[in-house]
């Protein structure tokens, strides 16, 4: 049989194309490098610091040092009062580090953070990392503040999750964030780690474990690593 054409049926074709060419991809939509080892480590010449290039160091990360995006990340280093982002570590075994502190060059506290979209798994109920906080720090899923429940510690590492179950099946920015906080710990930073989605349920928080509510920061003290 021969199927002949008409105005019609060709203008279906032509709007299903244009319907279809702006869905999104799911493999777009995924969130990738979660646990900061697609690391490439690119110096920049002549950096007095030793710094790397920003992009290849976090791929599919957005990060922002006091509201603007960096071109340089630290590697293996952390600067003593100034905000940075930095990558930590060898191949196959990095962590990211996020810093905040006075903006470089200036005598202004600003924060800095780390954050990427993707789509959190329909079977997700919790998020889980592991991370090393010295000041104030925050996680936030869609602009929302996440409540932070200790898991466990392993060495300087504490074991963190944080229920998601609203956002299942959601595409969602997920951000990391280092705070200044005047009054305590001006140069607050943190040291995060192989993030990861569970269908497990976070248990509710006691009043105890609350360490958040609403928009406030989660603060946790601990004693400040050396610097390399």
């Amino acid at each position: 049989m021969v199927f002949t054409a008409t105005r019609s049926s060709l203008a279906i074709v032509v709007c299903a194309l244009a319907l279809t060419s702006h869905l999104p991809t799911t493999k777009a939509q995924q969130f990738e490098n979660l646990g900061f080892d697609s690391a490439s480590i690119v110096l920049v010449p002549g950096d007095g610091y030793r710094r790397v290039e920003f992009a290849p160091a976090f791929p599919s990360w957005n990060g922002l040092v006091g509201g603007v995006t960096p071109e340089r990340a630290l590697h293996n280093n952390v600067f003593l009062s100034t905000a940075a982002i930095g990558i930590e570590g060898s191949p196959g075994n990095y962590a990211a580090l996020i810093e905040a502190g006075l903006n470089e060059g200036t005598s202004t506290l600003v924060s800095s953070s780390l954050s990427q979209a993707g789509l959190v798994p329909l079977s997700a109920n919790s998020m889980h990392f592991r991370a090393q906080v010295y000041g104030s720090f925050q996680v936030s899923l869609q602009g929302q503040p996440l409540t932070l429940l200790q898991q466990g510690q392993d060495g300087h590492y504490v074991f963190y999750a944080a229920d998601v179950s609203l956002f299942s099946g959601q595409i969602a920015e997920l951000q990391f964030s280092s705070l200044p906080n005047p009054a305590s710990n001006p140069h607050s930073h943190a040291y995060i780690d192989a993030i990861t989605f569970s269908p497990l349920i976070v248990p509710e928080p006691s009043a105890i474990t609350l360490a958040a509510l609403g928009a406030v920061p989660l603060i946790f003290t601990r004693r400040k690593r050396k610097a390399p």
